[in-house]
């Protein structure tokens, strides 16, 4: 086989739209084209697939390995053998367990080693969350891992979110350090929430949305985003009552 084959094979669950090659690379079967990538978290490359009218981001190492390399232990992660994440020939992939991923970084200098103390936390949050609060990205546990520490993350520290009802990810995540969880505790309505790009307390969403602090806080544990809990018309009725929602 010369090395300048490339192997095109359909991507699941995308209607037949796109295809993924052996050498890393997304097609358009429509149009023919060939997709640019978009850098993300620590190197990685991912691709925005446009279908039924939604767009997905898919990491291009998880296309390649689901479309030509076999899993039959159903093991979730897809490593980079020689630590280059933008790498994503089908020669360098490769199925592993957490565990696996993780000491192929040690191992390999990918990760810098730290205390088990360190990693210690951050595992016990990933694990707990990572299925059902954290963003795509963060499904990795190394990208979690790296982004605690570029961040600030050292022993005692906390990973916290500014608005628990949105998913853990880079955006709506913070390290907090024993005294600044301190002074939360003491004074909660001095929590931060991240509304229309701002970080704003209580009292000053409060005051900038013209809205009841109790009524946002309700709204919030409710499910509504920070916006729509700011923005949304009081019900006005003949008799006081909890506004629906």
């Amino acid at each position: 086989m010369s090395d300048t084959h490339e192997e095109w094979k359909p991507i699941e669950k995308v209607n037949g739209v796109y295809s993924v090659s052996d050498k890393g690379r997304v097609r358009n079967n429509r149009t023919g084209l060939v997709l640019k990538p978009i850098k993300f978290t620590k190197g990685y490359r991912k691709v925005n697939l446009k279908v039924g009218g939604k767009t997905i981001n898919a990491q291009i190492h998880r296309l390649v390995a689901t479309a030509f390399i076999p899993n039959p232990e159903n093991k979730p992660e897809v490593n980079h053998k020689n630590g280059i994440h933008d790498d994503n020939r089908l020669e360098n992939l490769e199925w592993v367990t957490q565990e696996e991923n993780l000491k192929h970084a040690y191992d390999t200098g990918l990760v810098r080693y730290k205390d088990d103390r360190y990693s210690g936390y951050l595992y016990s949050v990933w694990k707990r969350r990572h299925k059902t609060d954290m963003c795509s990205e963060w499904q990795d546990y190394l990208v979690f891992y790296e982004w605690c520490y570029d961040n600030g993350y050292t022993e005692g520290n906390k990973v916290c979110r500014y608005n628990t009802s949105f998913p853990y990810d880079s955006s709506n995540c913070y390290i907090s350090s024993k005294i600044q969880r301190s002074k939360v505790s003491r004074d909660k309505r001095k929590r931060l929430f991240k509304c229309f790009g701002e970080m704003l307390t209580i009292e000053e969403l409060s005051e900038k949305y013209n809205i009841g602090s109790e009524t946002f806080i309700y709204r919030v544990k409710k499910g509504m985003s920070v916006e729509e809990a700011a923005l949304k018309p009081l019900v006005k009725s003949g008799r006081p009552r909890k506004e629906d929602v």
